[in-house]
């Protein structure tokens, strides 16, 4: 399947590092990912309506609010249609408990394992 196909698996990607968006939604488009980016909370719920993704990869802190918050909302509003996928830089246990609270599916440390990401993502 190529990216940006009809029935592509569309991926978001949230994180306030732009080298970091730009470099996992590289990878995931070379595997035939539909990915959009976003780098603040209001951009991620926004294109939770207008992108419709049926995973997201989110960073815990960004500029304007906590991924925590971000994927609290996300459940409320999709339930378990959507995969979420925290990637964050911090290797706190609080986090990773904070984040599972939350309803994430899958907590990745940065540096990125690309091999443990794609056994989490939905197939293509």
């Amino acid at each position: 399947m190529r990216s940006g196909s009809a029935d592509a698996v569309r991926v978001l990607v949230v994180d306030d590092d732009p080298d970091t968006c730009e470099a996992v939604k590289d990878l995931l488009e070379l595997n035939g990912y539909q990915v959009r980016t976003a780098a603040t909370v209001e951009q991620a719920l926004a294109a939770m309506g207008e992108f419709r993704p049926i995973c997201v990869l989110l960073d815990l802190t960004l500029p304007d609010g906590s991924g925590i918050d971000v994927a609290r909302r996300i459940r409320a509003l999709h339930g378990d249609d959507v995969v979420l996928i925290v990637l964050t830089g911090t290797t706190d246990p609080a986090d990773r408990t904070a984040a599972e609270d939350a309803g994430v599916d899958y907590v990745l440390t940065k540096p990125l394992d690309v091999s443990r990401l794609q056994v989490m993502l939905p197939r293509v």
